[in-house]
């Protein structure tokens, strides 16, 4: 495994923000859950399997940096902060 570490800030403002992160393994077609870095953040995982083929997994987070276990390989990370913003997705 390894860690990758990062944050959701407003791209004008700089100002960190809260998020949903989305981080998806593309060789494993797993998802992976992240975890504040901050002791002062917090992180709510969320998990569900719908149907056999239909999972989905994100972590709602505090405007604090994040980090994540997850094996060496391809990631695909989504964050998204509101219908107000645009979301963001990183390869």
């Amino acid at each position: 495994m390894i860690e990758i570490r990062g944050r959701v800030i407003d791209a004008g403002s700089r100002k960190p923000l809260p998020a949903r992160v989305n981080i998806h393994h593309l060789d494993s077609d797993q998802g992976f859950h992240a975890r504040s870095a901050d002791p002062a953040g917090s992180a709510v995982p969320y998990g569900v399997k719908r149907f056999e083929r239909s999972i989905e997994t994100h972590t709602t987070l505090s405007a604090h940096p994040f980090v994540a276990d997850v094996p060496e390989g391809e990631i695909k990370i989504i964050a998204e902060h509101g219908p107000e913003f645009a979301t963001r997705t990183w390869k």
